[in-house]
């Protein structure tokens, strides 16, 4: 596993597999942490406060995460590629949980 340190305490651990993707830091001592299989596609995952993490499972994760201060938010394992865009807005000093997600196409 890799390891990726931005300014101000910010890092990434993980393995970068991303595609047309942007991962900002604005606030300090923030975690980004991707699984051996995660997968960004059209992604953007912006740290606007401090102290957060955010945790990507074995996913293909596509849409936006705005995570705030003292946040958590984790992203479990899905089956396939999201169906649209995700868009996840967490305030400060909360979290978000999404354990799985499986998606049909009749």
């Amino acid at each position: 596993m890799q390891k990726f340190e931005a300014e101000n305490s910010n890092v990434i651990y993980g393995d970068l597999q991303c595609k047309d993707s942007k991962i900002e830091f604005m606030g300090k001592n923030n975690i980004l942490f991707l699984s051996e299989k995660a997968n960004l596609r059209n992604a953007q995952i912006t740290f606007v406060g401090s102290n957060a993490l955010v945790f990507i499972g074995k996913s293909c994760f596509r849409g936006r995460i705005m995570i705030f201060t003292n946040c958590v938010c984790y992203i479990g394992n899905a089956l396939g590629q999201s169906a649209s865009d995700m868009f996840l807005n967490i305030t400060s000093e909360s979290y978000c949980i999404i354990l799985f997600i499986m998606f049909y196409i009749f």
